[in-house]
């Protein structure tokens, strides 16, 4: 039977690359994951894996060649345009981290993780009303691992920026209801007592000035739904 030395050989140091990561042994891991590339520069998983380890690294600059490779090699795989978002969002670089999720997003849309990721991203680029709609789309996703309670969390911190302290505390109590852990709860609690209590018709003594009128209506009193209302 006729083999092929190089795909062979490319097959041992793909798998020895492999080995290396499981153990942790990442620098080790990078040499062999080269050797692959050196042979057969599409090879898709030699730069995605290769760019994890360098993700692990801290190297982020270097991974975000090896994930941009890999996105170029296989465009309608989402998973590198998702990890070039996370690199750019460890360097805190969120502007460069939204169209990458969002192109991630286009590929697979029904990911709960994803669309947190990019309503957190959003926020840090001082976009709330995007936010809000990241994390809101975030909760009727049937895959995801966020808990509904972290959701809430950061559609109240969406608010309190907004200066819409009664979807704010609606948000909170939401947050509340769902048991979060004691960490996020002293946080919840936080916010909670800086709105004021709401007495019916106003919050006393609120901390922040409130908007003359809402663009959001609170439709559920037990879930947080709310609907964008078109402006006057």
């Amino acid at each position: 039977m006729d083999t092929n030395p190089q795909k062979d050989e490319a097959r041992a140091a793909f798998s020895t690359g492999c080995e290396y990561h499981e153990r942790g042994m990442l620098s080790e891991a990078i040499v062999e994951f080269n050797a692959v590339i050196g042979i057969k520069p599409t090879h898709f998983f030699a730069h995605h894996n290769k760019g994890i380890c360098l993700f692990k690294l801290k190297k982020y600059d270097e991974a975000i060649i090896s994930f941009s490779r890999a996105a170029e090699i296989r465009p309608y795989n989402s998973e590198p345009f998702r990890l070039i978002a996370e690199c750019h969002f460890k360097k805190r670089e969120f502007a460069k981290a939204v169209p990458n999720y969002k192109k991630a997003l286009c590929i697979n849309y029904d990911y709960g993780n994803l669309h947190f990721k990019l309503g957190l991203a959003l926020y840090f680029t001082s976009d709330y009303n995007g936010a809000l709609k990241s994390f809101t789309r975030a909760q009727s996703c049937t895959r995801t691992t966020i808990k509904i309670e972290t959701l809430d969390y950061w559609c109240a911190r969406c608010f309190e920026k907004m200066h819409l302290p009664m979807e704010e505390s609606c948000a909170l109590r939401n947050a509340l209801n769902a048991n979060p852990g004691e960490k996020l709860k002293r946080k919840i609690t936080r916010m909670l007592s800086e709105i004021g209590e709401w007495d019916g018709k106003s919050f006393k003594k609120p901390v922040k000035p409130q908007s003359p009128a809402s663009n959001y209506q609170i439709i559920s009193e037990k879930r947080l739904v709310l609907i964008r209302l078109p402006r006057p």
